[in-house]
């Protein structure tokens, strides 16, 4: 493989990552690959032939230029639409919750509670905090409170009778 062939390879996987980079919901991986083998086509490009800086400009202005075409085509399609949630939500959205009004209601934990995890409250999951102890999923809590939009939980006292071995029984 030639210095020629390793450089346009680098140019094609480094566009295709950046694109894919564009559809594929993570942290970036893709996009960060593919900025990598671009600026590394663009160096070798730089050290190993005798106009390689002009190519490396050609390189990143058809880069920008391509970034722009995207991005004015996908608004005019409707694409970005499907990439951005721009929706406000807001207190009208039916989304807010007022903790506030869960002081001392009974719910289930959804989820084991290490100190935080998910409780149902009549099928309204929410994420709370155990102010106690280790809660399993499917325990009974109760809210203690709620602060700074978040709500804080203990394990209800009927769990404690309920999970407890038979203690009417007397060893012997």
């Amino acid at each position: 493989m030639t210095m020629v062939h390793l450089v346009i390879l680098l140019l094609v996987l480094g566009t295709l990552l950046m694109v894919a980079e564009i559809f594929v919901a993570g942290f970036g991986v893709p996009g960060m690959l593919g900025i990598t083998a671009m600026v590394a086509a663009a160096v070798l490009m730089i050290i190993f032939f005798e106009n390689g800086v002009y190519f490396a400009i050609i390189q990143g202005v058809l880069v920008v230029a391509g970034i722009i075409i995207f991005f004015k085509t996908a608004s005019k399609r409707g694409l970005l639409k499907k990439l951005v949630f721009d929706e406000v939500l807001g207190e009208d959205s039916g989304i807010t919750v007022d903790l506030s009004t869960f002081s001392g209601k009974v719910g289930v934990a959804l989820t084991p509670m290490r100190p935080i995890g998910t409780v149902d409250f009549g099928g309204l999951p929410i994420e709370a905090y155990s102010t106690g102890s280790f809660i399993n999923a499917g325990d009974l809590v109760v809210v203690t409170g709620s602060q700074d939009n978040k709500l804080f939980v203990k394990l209800n006292d009927e769990n404690e009778t309920t999970n407890k071995p038979n203690s009417n029984k007397k060893n012997k």
